[in-house]
């Protein structure tokens, strides 16, 4: 249940956190318009790796699982971009496909156990 719990926030909190941001590069609500690279897309996950192990860690950073968390993230970022990418598209331009190969990446990056 703990894990079903913390799937869900992350998951709320990678859409609000890639998908509606106006400060990144790319908005992913409006891909469609504007294509996105893989590389934007991958970039802008492992940038927000901080809030979604602060939300994993339940938001506090000063305990273990947040400690953890980032510095598995960074030491797999390299990985889980490769990784994803060879799946994806050069350019995204669906919404959908955007969200589903964030997700990938997040779960790479971050998972729920």
């Amino acid at each position: 249940m703990k894990n079903t719990i913390a799937f869900i926030g992350l998951l709320i909190g990678a859409y609000y956190l890639g998908y509606t941001s106006n400060t990144s590069a790319v908005n992913f609500s409006h891909v469609a318009t504007k294509a996105a690279s893989q590389e934007q897309l991958l970039d802008l996950v492992i940038a927000k790796t901080d809030s979604l192990c602060y939300e994993k860690a339940g938001m506090s950073d000063d305990n273990f699982t947040y400690t953890s968390c980032i510095r598995r993230a960074r030491d797999f970022s390299k990985m889980c971009k490769s990784k994803i990418s060879r799946d994806m598209p050069a350019q995204v331009s669906n919404p959908e496909e955007a969200k589903r190969f964030s997700l990938r990446m997040i779960n790479c990056l971050v998972p729920i156990s």
